[in-house]
């Protein structure tokens, strides 16, 4: 028995069904985008946060997070989340079109590979259900317990934290493509050298 409508709900504090990015105008668009290339990023290569994106440095892959931590650039008194943007501009506004701002697990969603969830690496971006988002987080969280765990005992063995990381994503992660999954090799040493 399923207890979700198939009617067009609306999100809670809007009042509408699509994404505030796609009710924009081109001018405003532009106004976001050159907020955001001034606003500070910090790339996430070292293991100072496991919260905030390392699990994805581990991979090669780093996050990339802006200075604001809600995530949010702010353009004529207006704030959009960054993600939204950039999103728009790796799948454009067709793209976007399924995803909608109230959140049923069948609705699309913009989801971040990573589990980080300001992150703005193109790379990291998806859309998916809230469904497969909701239990990628399950998978997030046992990777970055495990990193931390190994981390601790193995007194920083960094090379080790990442292929036991990836020993147990094998294990648990029923996701395609699987959770933290990048085409870039791992390559901890140069990740260090760069620090």
């Amino acid at each position: 028995m399923s207890f979700e409508s198939t009617d067009v709900r609306t999100h809670n504090k809007s009042g509408t069904n699509t994404l505030q990015i796609l009710r924009l105008e081109s001018s405003v668009i532009r106004g976001y985008r050159s907020a955001f290339s001034a606003v500070p990023k910090t790339t996430f290569n070292s293991p100072g946060d496991l919260s905030r994106g390392f699990l994805m440095a581990l991979t090669g892959s780093p996050c990339i997070h802006i200075k604001p931590t809600d995530g949010r650039i702010t353009y004529a008194q207006k704030k959009l989340y960054a993600f939204h943007l950039v999103a728009l501009d790796k799948f454009g506004p067709k793209g976007l079109e399924g995803v909608t701002a109230s959140k049923l697990n069948t609705d699309l969603t913009i989801t971040h590979a990573c589990g980080s969830e300001n992150c703005v690496n193109a790379d990291h971006i998806r859309i998916e259900t809230k469904a497969v988002n909701d239990s990628q987080t399950i998978c997030h969280t046992a990777l970055r317990n495990s990193v931390s765990v190994f981390l601790e005992s193995s007194r920083g063995d960094y090379q080790g934290a990442h292929d036991n990381m990836i020993h147990v994503r094998d294990l648990i992660c029923v996701h395609e493509p699987r959770c933290l999954e990048t085409d870039g090799i791992f390559n901890w040493q140069k990740v260090r050298d760069e620090n």
